[in-house]
């Protein structure tokens, strides 16, 4: 019990941030010629051309100018756009829900699906491209690799992955390929023979979906999960897991990870904005702290002069100047909660600001108690004597805008 209650009473000491401020603009189909507000994925050619898929099209957009592709104008086989990786010939490579494979060459257009070839579905979530030229598809039928002319399949069936459904690939500058799966853990591919999966039943992995991946500089790979936070798998079957339970970060609801020149890690989550990671620091941006439009993030890319790109779920096309001054506020002592540990009643402090709504969030990520637009002053009493003992979380929003976060232990 002693030491249970000495682990609680460590959480409450992580360093939790909140605050920013910066240069946002927002591009949707009222305001330019983006062909939908739902942005897939985000590709930049060596032009610093922004390539974007959304569900209804696909566009370019140099900073002026936007060029719109759908199945009206262009041979795309199918409007709902999900993935697009750019070779070296600056040939687009298109993967669609509904229409397999796409070559866009600049004026010809080149369709693979399951009618033409081996391809064993023409939902393509994701697609990387190895040394040799082959393109490595992620898609809802397993893993499909194209040598130009024809596919070749791997599956439950025919190799260790632990499932069919695939998404996202990334390839690491020694040829190894990480596959993400929906379901079944996490695959790596070694000599394009090799396959070795880790899921939470073989290896205690954290999660078996991965929805994002990137890697850092050292050629760690820092994986994205819907449910289970951030993992960074250091090799070797080791991995360390960040959630809200042992860490600072803000929410285990995650969608994409990408990495920047500094190697900042930029996250994207369902429901909490976009997360900037720096060492063991996080800040949060959100819609309500921030030029943020939507909370929930389908993709993010940074281009080489380090503009934050954004694909959101229902606002549109994000652009993030990180050059002009933006900043990262931590939470101050004047944000308190005492007495802590606590039996039945806490008293949240905020000092001199007003608080206009608070959340109580249990170890799950369960929101168990919300105030909002009922708090008058900068402090308030909450009677938390029906809790379960354990950890838990107070989030506030203050009348400035701000997110402040902290912990306390229930007895």
């Amino acid at each position: 019990m002693i030491n249970n209650l000495l682990k609680c009473l460590l959480f409450i000491f992580f360093p939790l941030f909140t605050y920013s401020q910066g240069t946002w603009t927002t591009y949707n189909y009222t305001n330019s010629s983006l062909p939908d507000n739902t942005v897939r994925c985000i590709t930049i050619d060596a032009g610093n051309v922004k390539w974007i898929g959304t569900d209804y099209g696909m566009a370019s957009f140099d900073g002026v100018n936007w060029t719109v592709y759908d199945m009206t104008n262009s041979g795309l086989p199918d409007n709902a756009v999900r993935a697009i990786t750019i070779d070296s010939a600056n040939v687009k490579w298109i993967g669609t829900q509904n229409g397999g494979l796409t070559k866009f060459d600049g004026t010809n257009w080149t369709t693979w699906n399951t009618s033409n070839t081996q391809l064993s579905a023409d939902y393509v979530r994701g697609i990387a491209i190895d040394s040799a030229g082959k393109e490595w598809c992620a898609t809802i039928g397993g893993l499909a690799v194209f040598d130009g002319s024809d596919f070749t399949v791997y599956d439950f069936f025919n190799s260790n992955l632990a499932s069919n459904s695939i998404s996202a690939v990334k390839i690491r500058d020694d040829q190894q390929k990480y596959i993400c799966t929906i379901n079944g853990g996490l695959t790596i591919v070694t000599d394009d023979t090799l396959f070795t999966t880790y899921t939470i039943a073989n290896s205690g992995f954290p999660d078996n979906s991965i929805s994002g991946i990137d890697f850092d500089n050292s050629g760690n790979a820092w994986l994205s999960a819907p449910a289970g936070g951030l993992i960074a798998y250091l090799g070797a079957g080791s991995w360390i897991n960040y959630k809200t339970t042992n860490s600072a970060i803000p929410s285990n609801s995650l969608s994409c990870v990408k990495f920047d020149a500094q190697q900042n890690l930029w996250i994207g989550t369902q429901g909490d904005g976009i997360i900037k990671k720096t060492g063991f620091s996080y800040a949060q941006y959100t819609s309500i702290n921030s030029g943020l439009p939507d909370n929930y993030i389908n993709c993010i890319t940074i281009d080489d002069s380090g503009l934050v790109w954004i694909g959101t779920s229902v606002a549109g096309l994000v652009c993030l100047n990180t050059l002009t001054g933006i900043k990262d506020f931590e939470a101050t002592n004047s944000f308190a909660v005492y007495p802590n540990p606590a039996k039945d009643f806490i008293t949240i402090n905020n000092g001199y600001e007003k608080i206009i709504s608070l959340s109580i969030i249990n170890a799950e990520g369960k929101i168990i108690n919300t105030i909002i637009n009922s708090l008058t002053d900068s402090y308030t009493h909450v009677d938390i004597s029906a809790y379960s003992g354990g950890v838990y979380f107070v989030k506030t929003v203050t009348l400035s805008g701000k997110i402040l976060r902290t912990r306390f232990v229930k007895l």
